[in-house]
């Protein structure tokens, strides 16, 4: 192992499969394999969960949750003092929820739905913000608070 080195995985037999070690500001992490191989080839929920475990590790995940029943993109940033989301749904219609802590949402009590219009009523309990909202295949959402 490099100096300073920490091991993240072995494999059955014990060899070390993944490290991380400190360099200047951020963290490099170093793996045993070409991992992401097989993603290429085709979708597979273990490569995904291991992407997810790596980012919360950096730090990098969002404090806003996007989850649907299938497959969808999402985007989400600060503009002219409200937050805005886009959400692209290219599998089959299913309901997205929204959620994440009060001070992402401020005030707000609704977030507008500038695709198709309307309103959708944000729900609060406990510190936390939610809502949810149906897509039909193929469509998209642009919401702001």
């Amino acid at each position: 192992l490099a100096n300073g080195a920490t091991v993240l995985a072995r494999d059955g037999a014990g060899n070390v499969l993944a490290t991380a070690r400190q360099s200047g500001k951020g963290t490099v992490i170093a793996l045993g394999t070409f991992i992401g191989k097989g993603y290429a080839e085709a979708r597979y929920g273990d490569f995904e969960r291991f992407l997810g475990h790596l980012i919360a590790y950096a730090g990098g995940l969002p404090d806003l949750k996007v989850h649907g029943e299938k497959p969808l993109q999402w985007r989400s940033g600060p503009a002219a003092g409200k937050r805005l989301l886009f959400i692209t749904n290219q599998s089959a219609a299913q309901t997205v929820r929204v959620g994440g802590p009060e001070a992402l949402f401020g005030s707000a009590k609704t977030a507008r739905e500038l695709h198709h219009g309307g309103k959708i009523r944000i729900k609060r309990e406990d510190g936390e913000c939610r809502f949810k909202l149906p897509l039909a295949e193929g469509d998209f959402a642009i919401l702001h608070w």
